[in-house]
């Protein structure tokens, strides 16, 4: 195994108890998912990407192009 030296090893047991973890969130967070709770840790919020409405764009809306002045 080669070690990188961008990325620290993730833990594979949780920092609060001796328990193992091998949930991807948890292995990520260091805690499982009991401890993290009773510490207070939440993981992430997923990322969902934006539903697109089916006649496309919204009368009225302001493009980002828009709002950018450029010298």
């Amino acid at each position: 195994m080669t070690l990188s030296a961008e990325e620290p090893p993730r833990p594979r047991k949780c920092r609060g108890c001796p328990k193992k973890l091998t949930d991807p969130v948890s292995i990520a967070l260091g805690f499982g998912p009991e401890c993290a709770r009773k510490r207070g840790i939440t993981p992430p919020a997923s990322t969902r990407p934006a539903r697109v409405r089916a006649g496309g764009d919204v009368p009225g809306q302001t493009l980002i192009t828009e709002l950018t002045e450029e010298p």
